[in-house]
């Protein structure tokens, strides 16, 4: 595979089609991860819920415990499926060769062991990043009604940060355009690995944007271990963002007192 390094210093690049093609496979790939755990998790929470299972559990588990073990069985699922998916393309282009010798040239896709990793790492802050924000959006809802406007929020933020990433390669030759769009948390997912590995930002920047998606977990989680066990409890109508933050509020206050 070719080195990415050559790209940054000028004696190789890669073009607009290879560029495409990358970035496409890649956010696919990416929008089912999100996909996939983002509703799993929200209707596992609200059955949960809406058949009462959730308090008998909650005696011997503790709230975030529960959230994390959805996340861990979503992400084995999705992450094997991955797995087959790639061994089936390995397979296909290999047969492709063999047989008909018109495959797919890999030449220009960069696979090392250094954009193995960078891939994995995207993947995992991607798929986190969600997974926490679906269980916190699913406490929200009591009902199997109530779960759909939640998955449709979810889906809507997947999908947008899909559709951008799939444009990135048109705008992808001006460097500030694609450090702005690396750097955004929604797109970024989507398309700072790609956008790397292609030549079209520098490492910094790359770092940069694990960086703020790993700030936002942290905050995700903070805030959902603040207000988890009141939300698994909750039997009212759906909640709004207002009342999430005054159970935020209410309990960093008890904690300050204690």
């Amino acid at each position: 595979a070719a080195d990415y390094l050559d790209q940054k210093n000028g004696t190789e690049s890669i073009g607009f089609d290879a560029n495409f093609a990358i970035q496409y496979g890649y956010s696919i790939v990416v929008m089912i991860l999100c996909l996939l755990s983002a509703s799993f998790i929200i209707r596992c929470i609200v059955t949960e819920k809406d058949s009462k299972l959730i308090e008998l559990l909650m005696v011997s588990v503790s709230p975030l415990a529960l959230l994390l073990g959805k996340i861990l069985a979503v992400m084995t699922y999705v992450l094997i499926m991955i797995a087959m998916m790639a061994i089936g393309f390995v397979l296909s282009y290999e047969i492709s060769v063999e047989y008909s010798q018109m495959g797919i040239d890999l030449s220009q896709l960069n696979l090392n062991w250094d954009t193995i990793v960078i891939a994995l790492i995207s993947l995992l802050l991607a798929f986190a990043t969600y997974a926490v924000l679906s269980g916190l959006i699913g406490t929200c809802c009591n009902t199997m009604e109530q779960s759909e406007p939640a998955i449709m929020i979810v889906t809507l933020l997947i999908m947008v940060g899909y559709i951008v990433s799939c444009l990135t390669p048109i705008i992808s030759s001006n460097a500030v355009a694609a450090a702005v769009l690396s750097l955004c948390p929604v797109i970024s997912v989507f398309c700072a690995p790609v956008s790397y590995v292609c030549g079209n930002i520098s490492l910094i920047v790359l770092i940069l944007s694990w960086v703020i998606q790993a700030i936002i977990l942290v905050a995700l989680s903070i805030f959902c271990a603040k207000v988890y066990r009141d939300l698994l409890l909750y039997r009212g109508s759906h909640m709004g963002i207002s009342q999430l933050f005054q159970i935020f509020k209410n309990r960093k206050k008890e904690g300050a007192t204690l």
